[in-house]
């Protein structure tokens, strides 16, 4: 087991740079009521949504293949994993640097309801709207079932994947909790350095475990 999450852990970094998500949980930590319960509500949906697709994707290989030993079909899904996060990373190169803002808008205006619905919603939202995290769960799922452990082991791994997904809105949501006086800047300041360098850090290591996929592909074709 410790071979798979090692491999899984690889990619922490791609699931940890991801401005999008972080953007957005600050613009949920930024609300006038009762934000940290809102965010709470928010990590929830995102947990709850990367849950589903990581079931879903080591249920769908499971059912496709009781053959541990590479195979072709195998070896052309790790290829097309690595093209697709090498081309990730050369559109987060070339993508455009966002603006900043001097103060993030406030989400849910001027209503003091919690709006639980919304806030799970968005958490959601910024989970399937991020591409890298979710080609990293995938990729997670896929080594998970190429690894033959039992389903206990497997659950542990991709739980392990899951909390990777989540993490750009559980450390903010930590450091809300930890120091609500002072986490605003902070986390101003991290969104800042995210949207300045976090596309470089993130096509960096899209690159590394894209190639380390087709490499992998290519050697049991």
């Amino acid at each position: 087991m410790g071979s798979l999450l090692a491999q899984i852990s690889v990619m922490l970094p791609i699931f940890l740079a991801s401005p999008t998500m972080y953007a957005g949980i600050l613009l949920v930590l930024s609300s006038p009521n009762r934000p940290r319960t809102r965010g709470l509500i928010a990590l929830l949906g995102c947990f709850l949504t990367a849950v589903v697709i990581g079931t879903v994707a080591v249920s769908a290989g499971e059912a496709s293949s009781s053959v541990r030993e590479p195979t072709t079909t195998s070896a052309m899904i790790d290829i097309l994993l690595g093209v697709v996060l090498i081309a990730l990373g050369i559109k987060n190169i070339f993508k455009p640097r966002q603006q900043e803002n001097k103060k993030p808008k406030r989400t849910g205006g001027a209503s003091t309801g919690l709006r639980p619905v919304k806030f799970f919603g968005i958490g959601i939202v910024l989970t399937i709207t991020n591409p890298t995290s979710m080609a990293s769960l995938l990729t997670s799922a896929k080594l998970t079932v190429e690894s033959g452990l039992d389903s206990v082991q497997q659950t542990l791994a991709m739980l392990m994947a899951v909390v990777y997904v989540t993490l750009p809105i559980l450390i903010p949501l930590g450091i809300a909790f930890a120091a609500p006086a002072t986490s605003t800047k902070f986390l101003e300041w991290v969104n800042r350095i995210l949207k300045k360098y976090g596309r470089w850090i993130m096509a960096v290591f899209l690159f590394l475990v894209g190639i380390y996929l087709i490499k992998k592909g290519v050697d049991v074709l």
